[in-house]
């Protein structure tokens, strides 16, 4: 599945997918979808002028879901680890859908899944069974990207997305 910028090719006047992206797998694809509510109400509370939100949601291998105040976009980013870092930065590998976008992927994003048969037999990560203890979900490369950086839970906090009770 892929979420792409487009342009139009002078020659053919046609458009054209740019590099500009981010591609999910269909686990995925699963993972923002079974989390599109919970990231719709920090939408909505950046929206209504919220300061100090930041939410990064772990959507697997290191993709991230990132609402934040003063930003009228939600970053679909792939977070990376530069040689002899210690955290994680933002790449290039990504696409910021502004709040129209966001909208317009909110309406479709569920019926896309229910009519692909690979995307409607994803499985959750989390409901893998090697995530059946503590160690494997730990062990996971899929929810744990960085889980050899030692600092990770004092440099890359994420918002677990509680739904309700903020």
């Amino acid at each position: 599945m892929h979420v792409r910028e487009y342009k139009i090719d002078p020659k053919n006047n046609r458009q054209i997918p740019t590099k500009i992206g981010v591609t999910f797998t269909p686990q995925r694809y699963a993972e923002l979808i079974s989390n599109l509510n919970d990231i719709d109400k920090r939408v909505k509370r950046v929206r209504a002028g919220v300061e100090g939100l930041l939410n990064k949601l772990n959507i697997g291998c290191g993709y991230y879901c990132v609402v934040e105040s003063g930003f009228a976009c939600v970053n679909l980013r792939r977070f990376l680890v530069p040689p002899g870092g210690d955290r994680p930065f933002p790449s290039k590998i990504g696409i910021k859908l502004n709040f129209e976008e966001w909208d317009n992927m909110m309406k479709y994003a569920v019926e896309v899944k229910e009519s692909v048969k690979v995307l409607k037999d994803a499985i959750l990560s989390a409901n893998e069974l090697d995530h059946s203890n503590q160690q494997g979900y730990l062990n996971c490369g899929h929810c744990n990207p960085f889980s050899t950086l030692s600092e990770i839970g004092d440099t890359f906090q994420e918002d677990n997305y509680q739904s309700e009770g903020e």
